[in-house]
């Protein structure tokens, strides 16, 4: 069983490495790890203080049942993976150490998979050096489009800025050679300036003033980062909504009006279709000018579980995150810090992407919010 538990540990380690460089790999890495996790005398009893993830996910089930319309297995396969992480998690003990290791090696494949495709596009002449200056608006810088990283430009500025977090919070403990710390910010940061994502940048900016102020001993009071999220909003409610969105603008309009008509129980598998009818016929005119087109969904995570499921599906992902909050605050600050900022880039980031209707963006969550929850027993506390 000791051998077990030391293979579970190594392929975690593998799941974190290859997290930001292939999706795919994460993937088929999730099967070994929770068929060693079962062989190894799986329990569910501890399941019920996570209770919350399962929930979450039936939610989705039956948001799924909605008449008139086909079943959707390929969205409740990708949601699965709010069954699998608590089931894997529950099941294995992380000490501090083990916390920092994964944490390092997810840190270890965002810089690979930078310098992956540093390579590769300069083999193929599509590296355009200084994007965010000279061509901000253009989307085909050499981060987003390549034989392997096709992630969106969001999704990728949420991993880099989150492995910014984690090596400059905890360079000491991971052990990280002074002149690799100074080259890989400079890489992460670079690279997240080079996709050109206006939420990465300002994800950017949040992450180095919340680290300035909490090193300063700004942050006595507990409550005071939530306010930090809602400074995108304020920030946006006074410029030029259709310049600034662009196709969000429609994506979010269109949500919001039938949100209004669903607010209760949503509309299930069919929003999609009422979003497209929306965008045939109230904004057809914007097509071509905002890049408009079917199949979008609302770009927007918190509109998103409100038109799919309705009130019940937005309080429970609530419940998640108030849970999540309430958890980490138990922490040393260090881990508090690394808590805080990932809840602040999930709520901001959320602002722009529907991140659960991605697997990279579920994936993302469900495993670093188990990591860093994971039996508090067994991690230094304040």
């Amino acid at each position: 069983m000791i051998k077990i538990r030391i293979i579970i540990n190594y392929l975690l380690l593998l799941l974190m490495f290859f997290f930001s460089v292939n999706q795919r790999v994460t993937t088929l890495l999730f099967f070994p790890i929770i068929l060693l996790v079962i062989f190894n005398k799986v329990t569910f009893f501890s399941l019920k203080k996570h209770y919350l993830f399962p929930v979450f996910y039936i939610l989705f089930f039956v948001s799924s049942l909605q008449p008139d319309f086909i079943f959707s297995f390929v969205s409740l396969e990708q949601k699965a993976v709010l069954l699998i992480v608590p089931l894997i998690f529950i099941n294995i003990k992380l000490s501090f150490k083990q916390t920092i290791d994964l944490l390092k090696y997810f840190y270890y494949g965002v810089v690979f998979s930078i310098i992956l495709t540093f390579c590769f596009s300069l083999f193929k002449n599509q590296l355009f050096f200084l994007n965010f200056i000279f061509n901000y608006k253009k989307a085909s810088n050499f981060l987003n489009f390549n034989w392997y990283y096709s992630y969106s430009g969001i999704y990728q500025s949420m991993y880099y800025v989150f492995a910014l977090t984690c090596i400059i919070i905890f360079r000491k403990e991971m052990k990280i050679h002074k002149l690799f710390y100074i080259f890989s910010i400079i890489l992460i940061t670079f690279s997240i300036l080079e996709i050109g994502s206006i939420i990465g940048v300002f994800l950017l900016l949040v992450v180095i003033s919340f680290l300035f102020y909490h090193k300063k001993n700004y942050f006595k009071n507990k409550y005071l980062f939530l306010i930090i999220p809602f400074l995108f909003s304020f920030v946006i409610y006074f410029v030029n909504l259709k310049q600034l969105l662009g196709t969000r603008y429609y994506t979010w309009k269109s949500s919001l009006i039938l949100i209004k008509d669903n607010f209760i129980f949503g509309l299930g598998n069919t929003s999609q279709v009422n979003l497209d009818t929306l965008y045939l016929n109230a904004f057809y005119n914007d097509f071509s000018t905002f890049n408009l087109k079917l199949g979008l969904n609302s770009h927007n995570l918190y509109l998103q579980l409100l038109l799919e499921g309705g009130i019940f599906l937005f309080s429970a992902f609530l419940i998640i995150i108030f849970n999540f909050y309430k958890s980490i605050n138990t922490y040393n600050s260090k881990l508090k810090l690394l808590g805080q900022i990932f809840l602040v880039i999930i709520v901001v980031t959320s602002f722009g992407e529907s991140i659960f209707n991605r697997y990279l963006g579920l994936s993302f969550f469900s495993v670093f919010y188990f990591i860093l929850i994971k039996n508090s027993s067994y991690l230094f506390k304040k």
